[in-house]
């Protein structure tokens, strides 16, 4: 039978005077696999189309090759253990290339066919118009109702070997039937001015946020983004309504919680009975009362802990993704909980300072009391055109301008708030301008400080503040 045959054993049993010969088949056959029929390659935009037709004998799946040159089986880019596939798309071609095919067939632990013949085509530039991206979705509650006025965030994501990173956000409020769309021109209307021409594909995820509702992640960054290269991609969200909040006191403190989330009740409770007292040391003077509070909400987008006035700190219940180890939150809380109480000694005054001095004030806090250190380089520091408004220096590097002045001049932080607590008791705000806003206070606070607390004369106290690179010369030419 053509493309057949039988593995057959001879043994030779060699004796004086002659030998006898004889034979036997094994009685399991391993058959060649018959070749698969009408094999045919096509173009299919800027992919090929590889189809054929299944053997007339049994199979046990295909193995397709690919080559660039003629008359070379080449490599294999794909094995199907399916008998009943019969086509395959191969969309790692690229334009302008000729390739060559060879579909085989294999039967399980046997050879595949030994069918030579090769199919070609040659891959042009497609010219088909990409269908522009959209995102289209409805947020329904958990019984699949539309909700109104539910706050939708898109995320375009750019990643790397490390990190997963987030930019542009572009929100959006849903209709009275819970719907809303995100178009390919509007998102990138949004995105073009932060990080310039993207190219396709896109990446992206979405979360869902209302009020009263548990916020949810659409597609979790946790996950592999979302790819979208053309057409509409089409979305349901479910948010699930919270339960009322509940309330525990202990001593001066206060915890704002969900039920279920009694567990981080008592670690707050815990941090903040350590940190506050260690604050007050630090500070030299008692926060607020109003001020020592721990809410917990559900917010993705909450980091380690923010500071939110009246509400005091505010952040989730562990963990605060999905992603985060269980062996890092109580890091995070050590770190993230005497920051925030630092934002919540100096919230009476902080109109009086400029961002990065409260940012800086309270990371030095934070590493303070965790008995911890960083290097300091004063060189490092931007100079004070460049220290308005939003654009900070790290924090470690705002930190370091407090840590030196605490080194040169021991009680420092001290004297500088309570001068601030003077100006705050005399309903004194200072209207710096915001071009000038860091010149002036260091003029203004940090430089009176040196000299009513110290003894310095004001050209002294300038020039000392003028070593850590933090010019008064402003330069309104420059951005």
């Amino acid at each position: 039978m053509k493309n057949n045959f039988y593995i057959s054993t001879f043994v030779t049993l060699i004796i004086l005077f002659g030998s006898i010969s004889f034979s036997y088949a094994s009685s399991s056959k391993c058959l060649i696999s018959s070749p698969p029929r009408n094999i045919k390659v096509q173009q299919k935009e800027n992919s090929l189309l590889i189809t054929w037709k299944k053997p007339l004998r049994r199979v046990d799946g295909y193995r397709i090759y690919r080559s660039n040159t003629k008359k070379t089986l080449g490599k294999v880019v794909a094995t199907i253990n399916n008998s009943s596939a019969n086509s395959l798309i191969d969309d790692s071609v690229q334009p302008n290339t000729k390739y060559y095919y060879t579909v085989h067939s294999f039967l399980t632990n046997c050879l595949e066919s030994t069918n030579k013949r090769q199919f070609s085509k040659f891959v042009k530039n497609s010219q088909k118009k990409d269908t522009p991206v959209q995102i289209v979705g409805t947020i329904l509650d958990e019984n699949n109702y539309p909700i109104q006025n539910a706050t939708v965030q898109l995320y375009y994501v750019f990643e790397n070997s490390e990190n997963i990173y987030r930019y542009g956000t572009v929100k959006k409020t849903t209709d009275p039937e819970g719907k809303f769309i995100f178009s390919e021109s509007e998102f990138l209307s949004h995105i073009t001015p932060k990080l310039g021409i993207i190219q396709k594909p896109y990446s992206f995820f979405l979360s869902a946020i209302k009020e009263e509702y548990l916020d949810i992640y659409i597609f979790d960054i946790g996950t592999t983004p979302k790819i979208l290269n053309s057409g509409a991609w089409i979305v349901e969200g479910i948010l699930t309504r919270l339960p009322e909040k509940l309330h525990q006191t202990k001593g001066p403190y206060e915890v704002n919680y969900y039920p279920g989330q009694e567990q981080c009740v008592a670690v707050a409770f815990d941090k903040m009975e350590y940190f506050y007292p260690k604050m007050v040391d630090l500070f030299g003077y008692q926060s607020n009362a109003s001020n020592l509070k721990f809410t917990f909400n559900t917010s993705l987008e909450q980091g380690a802990g923010d500071w939110l006035g009246g509400a005091g700190i505010q952040t989730r219940c562990l963990p605060w993704t999905p992603h985060v180890e269980l062996s890092q939150i109580n890091e995070m809380w050590n770190g993230a909980i005497p920051h925030e109480f630092g934002h919540g000694f100096v919230s009476d005054f902080q109109r009086l300072m400029p961002y990065w001095t409260n940012e800086g004030l309270a990371q030095y806090a934070a590493t303070k009391i965790n008995n911890g250190d960083f290097a300091c380089d004063a060189s490092k520091f931007l100079k004070v055109q460049d220290l308005t408004g939003e654009n900070i220096p790290f924090y470690n590097t705002a930190a370091c301008f407090w840590k030196l002045l605490e080194n040169d001049y021991p009680g420092f932080i001290k004297n500088t708030l309570s001068y601030l607590q003077q100006l705050q008791a005399q309903n004194i705000i200072l209207t710096y301008p915001y071009e000038t806003y860091t010149k002036d206070f260091l003029s203004g606070v940090l430089a009176k400080v040196l000299v009513g607390n110290y003894g310095m004369t004001t050209p002294d106290a300038e020039n000392y503040l003028n070593n850590f690179m933090l010019q008064f010369d402003y330069d309104p030419s420059k951005p």
